[in-house]
């Protein structure tokens, strides 16, 4: 017996021809949807506009280190305060990278020590302190008190 079309197949064999039909290559794939990639706001540049709209000036990516190549985040302009910003320390990150890894901390420390040695401060902000204003703070704090160490002098 000859058969015209899928149609007139019995049950069982038209259910596996229409299964072959479906796998072969005529038949346009199932797109999934893919996942939405989460941006971040750019932390570092809101820091930047909080401490222009303050009257801080920033100096950026300062090289204080004659033999490394350390450099830091920010300088405040006519101080040795040095101001580190942390990032990639999101809880939701399954991959710890760069700083939060075993030789990027002990790089980071090093860092650190070779900056106190040299006779900087340091302040060390993150995202959720630049989005709260508490790393403004932080900077406008050590501003003013080292501005009041130095009318006492």
């Amino acid at each position: 017996m000859a058969y015209n079309s899928i149609l007139d197949l019995p049950d069982h064999y038209r259910k596996q021809a229409e299964a072959k039909l479906t796998a072969s290559a005529g038949t346009p794939p199932v797109l999934h949807k893919p996942k939405p990639t989460r941006t971040y706001p750019d932390y570092k540049a809101i820091f930047e506009a909080q401490c222009e709209a303050a009257g801080i000036t920033l100096e950026r990516e300062i090289k204080f280190h004659a033999s490394r190549k350390w450099r830091l985040d920010y300088l405040i302009a006519g101080t040795k305060i040095a101001v580190e910003y942390e990032g990639g320390i999101r809880a939701s990150d399954r991959q710890q990278s760069g700083h939060l890894s075993y030789t990027g901390y002990l790089s980071d420390v090093a860092k650190y020590n070779a900056l106190a040695i040299a006779g900087y401060r340091l302040i060390r902000i993150y995202a959720e302190a630049v989005k709260n204003g508490i790393a403004l703070a932080w900077v406008q704090e050590a501003v003013s008190e080292l501005t009041a160490r130095r009318a006492i002098m």
